[in-house]
């Protein structure tokens, strides 16, 4: 398994996208929780995930 933990300005855009893309299958589409996901505390904040090879 791999951790990364980048600021908003140091993640690629494919990074970026597939932050999106987890977050909204896990909190909205599987929580059945429709809210606004993205918003611009994103801009400001360390996001960690890890990777499973």
């Amino acid at each position: 398994m791999k951790t990364s933990i980048k600021h908003f300005n140091e993640l690629t855009v494919s990074e970026l996208f597939n932050i999106y893309k987890l977050r909204v299958s896990v909190f909205i589409v599987e929580q059945q929780c429709v809210y606004q996901d993205v918003d611009d505390a994103d801009m400001v904040a360390y996001h960690l995930w890890i990777e499973d090879n």
